[in-house]
């Protein structure tokens, strides 16, 4: 945590976001920095969320097509050693988009991913929000299993065969098994644990997609500059 705040507050310049993000609606988040294309805030909690007007939309996979899409996100968590939790088609205050969230294991607690992406012409608008299980770690997984097995939903069985998988390919195995999707990340459960990292990713990801950003001619043109 220290280290990515030392890179965040590392001396670069604020820069040409069309856009001022301070201007923005963030309850409960303090504004930190502004970038040549990216913003920054964190909460008291140390949690942190960025706002990135990256010029990669190329790479991005049309929304209309699930399966790459899952397939996109897949990537993304993997290549941070993350298991995938969900993603979903949704529309945003700046029109279609996709979410996503991912975790990834730090023994002996996960850090919590969520990112709404919204395609420009040439680019995209891309929220993140960054949540840590902080203190007594677990206590959403052993309930919820505890509630499943008293019910008979779960067995000692169908716990070791579908705990802990992929929500779109159960036969996937290209990160650590601990870090998939557990039954307990469900979001039926945001309720029952609303101070939970994944229960406020989730909470912030649907807040942060319904505020108006800018993706008009101007962010179009910004996203095919280099900055200076």
């Amino acid at each position: 945590m220290i280290s990515f705040w030392q890179r965040i507050l590392s001396g670069k310049r604020a820069g040409n976001l069309p856009i001022d993000p301070r201007t923005l609606s963030m309850p409960d988040w303090e504004f930190v920095r502004q970038e040549s294309r990216a913003a920054y805030w964190r909460d008291t909690a140390g949690d942190v969320v960025s706002l990135t007007l990256s010029p990669r939309a190329h790479a991005f996979p049309p929304l209309s097509d699930v399966r790459k899409l899952q397939d996109h996100c897949r990537n993304v968590a993997e290549s941070q050693g993350a298991g995938l939790i969900e993603v979903a088609s949704t529309a945003g205050a700046e029109g279609a988009c996709v979410t996503y969230i991912y975790k990834r294991l730090n023994i002996p607690a996960f850090t919590f991913f969520s990112v709404a992406a919204t395609p420009l012409a040439t680019g995209l608008w891309i929220w993140m929000i960054i949540a840590y299980e902080r203190g007594t770690t677990g206590v959403r997984e052993a309930v919820v299993t505890s509630q499943l097995f008293e019910s008979g939903q779960l067995t000692l069985e169908s716990y070791e065969a579908s705990w802990a998988q992929d929500p779109y390919d159960a036969l996937y195995q290209g990160v650590d098994r601990r870090t998939l999707r557990y039954r307990s990340d469900a979001a039926d459960y945001d309720e029952d644990f609303p101070n939970h990292p994944l229960s406020k990713v989730r909470r912030e990801l649907r807040r942060l997609t319904g505020i108006p950003l800018c993706a008009d001619a101007a962010a179009k043109q910004i996203v095919g500059r280099e900055p200076r």
